[in-house]
Formats: C-alpha cells, structure tokens, sequence
C-alpha cells in the first residue's frame, strides 16, 4: 500500500442517511467543525444498526492498517442493545478496540437517532421541505418537546414532516440538511463528541502552524 493510500479516517455506518451527513460534515463542512481536511472513507455496514454495533469493531480492525483513525456512528435505538445507555454502548466497543486501535478510535451511539442532530437546524427542514412555518408547527405540536426544544421522538416527527411535505426521505436530503444546518446549533451529546474527536484528531491548520 502506498503513502496516497493511507487514509486519514475510515468511518463505519449504519446506512446510507449516516453516510450522506458524514460525508458532507467531512468534506464540506470541516471547517465549521473545526477541523482541517482529510482523506477519508466511509463504510455501510450491512445489516444497519445492530450490524453497526456488533460487526463494525470487526470492519475496523480489518481495515486498521489502512487509516490513522477509526470511527463506528451508529443509533442507540434499534441497535438491539436498547437497554443500555448510549456512553455504556461506546465505551465497551472502545474498550474492544483499545489494544488495536488505542486512542485513535471512537463510537459514537446517536440517542436515540440520527434524526435527532437534523432538528437543530429547524428553519432548514422547513425551507428544504417547502413546508410553512404553520404546516410544521402542526406537525412538530404532536409530538412532545425536550428541554432542548426538539422533539423527543426525533425519528417519528421527520417522518410526519417528510408525510406531510410529501417528500420520501432520502440520503441526499440527510446531506442537503447536513449543509445547511449550523454545527454550533446541534448541541446532541453524540454530535458534540462526534466534533470533538474530530477535532482533536485533525487540528485546523491555523492551530498547527500550518499554513
């Protein structure tokens, strides 16, 4: 394997709607993260996520002579392990991973989906989906609210919004809202992990002397 080879990243997935935000936060958006650029690649691991949780350490450890770093996305809910909590889920596939990997790897469990990093950025589904402010406010007063303001059932409610706009969901609508929503707005423990490790692996350039 050359040097061009060696990635900087290789990141494990669930399905193609996790593939499509990441793709867009690494390559479009890593600057808002902030991290510098990198080469990297993203795997979907079939079978979603109960897949993702068990079979992704094996996808890791395969490629792990390809890539500086690892990381396993995947939802905490419907990964088959729902009993536990989302940092209980991370830290036993991290410790699975440490004599291989050490501290260049990561998982991060969404709880209690990926949806819930899009409703950080509400404005943005409401224009993406040409719904008015109305038309969501009906749907979004069905559900109810967290502290945070998004609604606790964060997969359901795009779903009804999606119904009600009459879009199907797809991966390039996961990326178009990873575009558009502001970073500093999704304040999701995942996500702030998800920034952090990114962050702290791929410094920008600006904090590393590099120009």
């Amino acid at each position: 394997m050359s040097e061009q080879d060696f990635l900087d990243l290789l990141v494990v997935v669930a399905d193609s709607h996790a593939e499509s935000a990441i793709r867009t936060i690494l390559s479009q958006r890593h600057k808002s993260v902030p991290m510098r650029a990198i080469t990297f690649e993203i795997i979907r691991c079939p079978g979603n996520d109960p897949q993702a949780r068990t079979k992704g350490p094996d996808f890791l450890c395969e490629y792990q002579k390809r890539a500086q770093h690892g990381l396993i996305v995947f939802d905490r809910e419907g990964c088959g392990q729902e009993s536990r909590t989302a940092e209980e889920l991370e830290q036993e596939l991290e410790t699975r991973l440490g004599p291989i990997w050490g501290d260049r790897v990561a998982v991060v469990a969404i709880d209690p989906e990926l949806e819930a990093w899009l409703w950080a950025g509400v404005s943005h589904i409401q224009q993406e989906l040409g719904l008015s402010a109305e038309a969501l406010r009906g749907v979004l007063g069905g559900f109810k609210q967290g502290q945070d303001g998004k609604p606790c059932r964060p997969k359901e409610a795009f779903q009804e919004t999606l119904k009600r706009a009459q879009r199907p969901a797809s991966a390039a609508l996961y990326g178009k809202l990873a575009e558009k929503t502001g970073l500093k707005e999704c304040r999701d423990r995942s996500f702030a992990k998800l920034k952090d490790c990114l962050s702290r692996w791929f410094p920008p350039a600006d904090l590393t002397g590099s120009v």
